[in-house]
């Protein structure tokens, strides 16, 4: 604005230069000194008004910039939320499934279903502010009826990759560590994904970062402390690692499709209402995936290989009020966790979203400092450092989008 000031300034001068105005009294309608001064005149406006034009975009990309800077701290402040979420929920995690409810699909379908909760107050809120939910899908360039239809889609692929997670770390089939580890390669998924379907270009420094980071998280799985469970009781863990890697497949194709059907769009409300609408499906829809679960006969001995019985899953509910508190505290995490995380996708992009949630390593690791005096070995600081070089990285070499340009 400042360069504008003076080129405006240097216009009036170049003008006021250029028209030599002739004594007032030569000035009349038929003189030739006025006939001078008209030509000096039309010569001098496109000038002049070039000036006004160029002061007049600039002043828009002025105003553009706040509403750019906005989506960009929404996108920070979601990331923050969605690590502390990410860090509750997993040390909640840990004590949910035990020897009296073991239910990963129940509590998949539980989880989920919490984003349900979501769409009645952004639907006050809205009717607060005179506008339906009709009326913000449409201002953001969705309908009801297509949200719907990728919402069936968005809801299995999710489910799928939550359930093979929970399924795998269920009765010790996998450590802790090695699924987490396995887990955190998502983000090369979502990369992929990326490349595929939104037509990102392939960019050398995000594969670096992308690399550090999955690093890190391999070094800080090898090395996780005392707190975390280190062994699983099964001997081979391989196959159930395989499940893992397809959920996290699974997880990096969620964040991509979401970002894809939803047009990229930064609406808090429509973010909102898409997301309500997401739990809303998932209640309604994929209860019934308990049904032929609980038909399957439970496996004899210790349960280590992968066969069928291994999905068995009989319907009931949490034992007891304990059971009960974890799970609902689970779902409020759940809950709060898919909120800034489809926030965070929609304000920021996939990768970024997908490697920032790596962070939550650091941060466990400092939560369970301050809760368990779980103090960590220097190899699993150097992992903590990779997974922040990597984010960074990612973060600071992400073409702005063509709204922040």
């Amino acid at each position: 604005l400042y360069l504008s000031r003076r080129r405006l300034r240097s216009s009036f001068f170049f003008f006021f230069l250029m028209i030599r105005r002739p004594p007032r009294s030569t000035l009349s309608s038929s003189s030739a000194a006025s006939d001078v001064y008209k030509r000096q005149l039309a010569k001098a406006m496109p000038a002049l008004t070039a000036s006004f034009s160029s002061v007049a975009s600039i002043g828009d990309a002025a105003a553009a910039v706040p509403q750019g800077w906005m989506r960009r701290w929404l996108g920070v402040v979601s990331m923050v939320m969605l690590i502390v979420a990410w860090v509750a929920q997993s040390e909640i995690a840990q004590e949910v499934q035990d020897e009296d409810f073991q239910k990963p699909m129940f509590i998949v379908w539980y989880n989920h279903s919490s984003m349900a909760l979501v769409l009645p107050v952004q639907w006050l809120w809205s009717r607060q502010h005179g506008e339906s939910m009709q009326s913000v899908l449409e201002r953001c360039g969705l309908s009801l009826r297509g949200v719907l239809q990728c919402s069936l889609l968005l809801s299995g692929i999710y489910t799928f990759g939550d359930y093979l997670w929970y399924i795998a770390l269920g009765g010790n089939h996998t450590s802790v560590s090695a699924a987490t580890c396995v887990f955190n390669t998502s983000c090369i998924f979502t990369y992929g994904f990326s490349i595929l379907f939104l037509k990102e270009r392939i960019d050398p420094l995000k594969i670096f970062g992308t690399v550090f980071a999955v690093a890190g998280a391999m070094v800080t799985a090898l090395y996780p402390g005392g707190n975390n469970k280190s062994s699983g009781s099964c001997s081979d863990q391989f196959v159930w690692l395989i499940l893992v890697l397809a959920g996290a497949a699974g997880y990096g194709l969620y964040e991509v499709l979401f970002s894809k059907y939803t047009k990229a769009v930064d609406d808090i409300a429509c973010v909102n209402f898409i997301t309500g609408i997401l739990g809303v499906v998932n209640f309604a829809t994929f209860w019934v995936l308990l049904i032929p679960l609980n038909f399957l006969s439970e496996c004899g001995g210790d349960g280590c290989s992968l066969r069928g019985c291994s999905f068995a899953e009989e319907l009931g509910l949490p034992p007891s009020a304990t059971s009960w508190g974890l799970l609902n505290a689970n779902a409020a995490t759940a809950m709060l966790f898919n909120v800034c995380f489809l926030l965070a996708i929609a304000t920021t992009s996939p990768l970024i979203v997908s490697v920032g949630c790596m962070l939550s390593i650091p941060a466990t690791a400092l939560t369970d400092y301050m809760l368990y005096r779980d103090s960590k070995g220097w190899m699993f600081v150097a992992g903590a450092f990779l997974v922040t070089v990597g984010f960074c990285t990612c973060l600071l070499y992400t073409s702005p989008s063509p709204r922040d340009s």
